[in-house]
């Protein structure tokens, strides 16, 4: 059942121009257009991991990426076309919202939590139209049926609303004034856990490179700097070469460079530095070697 989601994400965004890959792990599809998205795929979103999530957050941040999560329902409902469900904070929603967004550029104004549904107020919208029909914040509020409060932290940042209340208001201005955000991007930062990670930092710091590292993930770390650089860090070789087809896929995807550091010399069509060559190289030596 999986599988079949999986290759009706890639269907859709293929048939968006999409350009398109699968994963295993934090995320099962990358998709890159004007934007990346990586998607975590699963019937019943309630099953997402904490873990996973984490990881999906840190690592579309790293790529400057947004991280959805697409499935059909959760333990009690099936989900809706044009409705988001977020999951550890990362949207959710079925492929037929995906496809509206993906083929007709149409994205979801309405979002699902415990209370109901709701959608986002733009402020300066809200700000605007509350002015041009000539309203205090305190007359909005009482044709509103809400406290002055309410219509003050509306308009001071974008907040949630439940749906019936804004359309009502909307009604009120004669005007949109809601404006969600189906995309999100996340800043999350992860230091290193293995020895191998930590070597690899020591001496990438050294040579003036600030590394980040994932799970879950085709590549296991990543540096920012002049230039973008995935780095497959791995103690055990076979496990190396397990995963590096999906690390070799997912560079091209990115059209990024990428080095494999390891223990032994593997061949392959990716530059790799054994660990005890990388304690002796000078950060321009790994860029040329790295960039060709």
């Amino acid at each position: 059942m999986k599988l079949g989601l999986i290759s009706k994400v890639k269907t859709i965004f293929e048939s968006g121009g999409y350009e398109v890959g699968i994963f295993t792990g934090c995320f099962d599809v990358a998709a890159r257009k004007e934007r990346t998205i990586l998607a975590k795929v699963l019937s019943n979103i309630d099953s997402f991991l904490f873990e996973h999530s984490e990881s999906l957050k840190t690592v579309s941040g790293y790529l400057d990426a947004n991280p959805v999560l697409i499935g059909e329902r959760t333990r009690k409902e099936k989900l809706e076309r044009g409705v988001v469900y977020e999951r550890f904070g990362i949207p959710a929603f079925n492929t037929e919202t995906l496809f509206d967004i993906v083929h007709r550029n149409v994205f979801p104004k309405v979002f699902r939590d415990r209370g109901g549904f709701y959608t986002e107020i733009d402020p300066q919208l809200l700000r605007e139209a509350r002015k041009r029909k000539g309203f205090t914040q305190q007359e909005l509020a009482d044709v509103l049926g809400v406290s002055k409060k309410t219509v003050y932290q509306h308009e001071r940042k974008k907040c949630r609303m439940i749906l019936e209340l804004a359309s009502k208001l909307e009604r009120i201005l004669d005007a949109k004034v809601s404006s969600p955000e189906i995309f999100k991007t996340f800043h999350k930062e992860k230091g290193p856990e293995t020895s191998m990670e930590r070597f690899v930092e020591k001496y990438l710091r050294r040579m003036g490179f600030a590394t980040g590292f994932v799970r879950h993930s085709p590549f296991d770390a990543v540096v920012k700097s002049e230039f973008m650089i995935f780095s497959e860090i791995e103690e055990r070789p076979s496990r190396l070469k397990y995963r590096l087809k999906s690390f070799t896929n997912f560079l091209e995807l990115m059209e990024k460079p990428g080095v494999v550091i390891s223990e032994k010399r593997i061949e392959t069509d990716v530059p790799v530095i054994e660990r005890k060559r990388l304690g002796k190289m000078t950060g321009d030596e790994l860029l040329e070697l790295i960039t060709g």
